[in-house]
């Protein structure tokens, strides 16, 4: 089974994307903020990340720089409400953005295609 862990300080955002994996028959893992979701990344063996970037406290590019030092397999996918450069993730093909304006099918497909490599 794939396992995903969460790190979102929105709620709703959150329950509903853990409540939509969970259907679709994914392992699902959740984080309200960055230093919780670092501890579950770093107890826990996951297959994907789905990241905030603007989070409260520790960033998501701080937790995303965490997440690589550990672990440079790992998928990340960050998800943002603003534009952010692809430059931050230094060209590396296992992370990739997706806006939250785009959707859940956005979001879905990325998934997918992460998963395929």
């Amino acid at each position: 089974m794939i396992k995903i862990l969460i790190i979102d300080d929105d709620a709703a955002v959150r329950r509903m994307t853990e409540k939509l994996l969970k259907r679709i028959g994914y392992g699902v893992l959740t984080s309200c903020d960055g230093e919780s979701g670092l501890a579950i990344f770093k107890e826990t063996v996951v297959d994907i990340v789905i990241l905030d970037f603007n989070m409260p406290g520790i960033t998501g590019l701080k937790v995303f720089e965490k997440i690589r030092e550990l672990s440079k397999e790992v998928f990340v996918i960050i998800l943002t409400g603003n534009d952010i450069s692809e430059k931050i993730i230094n060209n590396d093909n296992l992370t990739c953005i997706v806006s939250k304006g785009d959707g859940v099918e956005v979001l879905l497909d990325k998934i997918r295609e992460l998963i395929k490599k």
